[in-house]
């Protein structure tokens, strides 16, 4: 178990028992163009955890502020990105 409640599950089990039985969010974290166009599960919502400047991907500072105001805290959320990093 990490940090804050955090706990690790190997990504299919959290998918299958969290996601798709309702208990959780699935929370997409690639910018919205990648999401869009290089696909993405049906029941992901999309928040960018990073921004694309200058060439550069950039650490939002407020990604976890917008995730706050967004979605309701008490549901775990599942966080997905493309290269799992």
């Amino acid at each position: 178990e990490g940090g804050g409640g955090a706990i690790e599950v190997e990504p299919s089990g959290a998918l299958a028992e969290l996601v798709l039985s309702g208990a959780a969010l699935l929370v997409d974290v690639r910018q919205p163009a990648e999401w869009r166009l290089d696909g993405h599960l049906a029941c992901s919502a999309n928040l960018a955890a990073y921004t694309w400047e200058h060439g550069y991907y950039l650490p939002d500072a407020t990604f976890a502020a917008r995730v706050a105001e967004a979605w309701p805290l008490d549901q775990p959320i599942v966080l997905l990105c493309a290269d799992g990093a």
